[in-house]
């Protein structure tokens, strides 16, 4: 995967007030760190994180962090804030990736092919639509494919059973279903009628 680009500059004021006046100059105040890298103040643009966050990796995208005192880290999302009222983002923290230590990210499921179950008439029903992975940053799936064809009326698929690529887990604490194959509508009460 390629890295995306966020141009930042150094912040170096403290405090809530501070980060209120750049909040108000149309900036997000930042933070960068890692286990070898001191916490770093930044500010950057809200149109800029957003092209950042919305390409094909979405959240969990590799980010090259260029600030404006010529250094360059490479990082990834941590967390961030939105204002409760207007959903803008207040604040963001980037962690500086190691590329020996694992991550662990959702990804999305992508289904594919058509379920036999839907073609006898049953409808599909995806219960999650993202999963937990953990595995090393240059290993991160863009997503995961799950071929529903071979389900039937009333079957089902696990999370277990998703395929991964190599070096890539699957993290559950339950082996939930995520898909399933529901019944014709008013397939169960003709059964029913006919059994009186």
């Amino acid at each position: 995967m390629a890295n995306l680009e966020l141009n930042t500059s150094l912040r170096t004021t403290r405090g809530r007030q501070a980060a209120r006046g750049l909040r108000r100059g149309g900036l997000i105040p930042a933070v960068c760190y890692g286990k070898n890298t001191a916490p770093t103040s930044l500010t950057l643009s809200p149109k800029d994180l957003e092209k950042a966050l919305t390409g094909p990796y979405g959240r969990n995208a590799l980010i090259d962090l260029k600030v404006d005192n010529g250094v360059t880290y490479e990082v990834m999302l941590k967390d961030h804030q939105k204002n409760a009222v207007t959903r803008q983002v207040t604040h963001v923290d980037f962690f500086v990736v190691d590329h020996t230590v694992k991550v662990q990210v959702n990804v999305p499921i992508i289904l594919v092919g058509k379920a036999k179950g839907v073609a006898a008439g049953g409808s599909l029903r995806q219960v999650e639509r993202m999963v937990t992975v953990r595995c090393l940053p240059k290993d991160m799936p863009m997503a995961l494919e799950f071929d529903v064809t071979p389900l039937g009326v009333k079957q089902s698929a696990k999370v277990s059973t998703i395929p991964t690529p190599e070096g890539v887990e699957l993290v559950f604490a339950i082996d939930f279903a995520f898909v399933q194959i529901l019944p014709p509508r008013g397939a169960e009460t003709v059964v029913a009628d006919a059994a009186e």
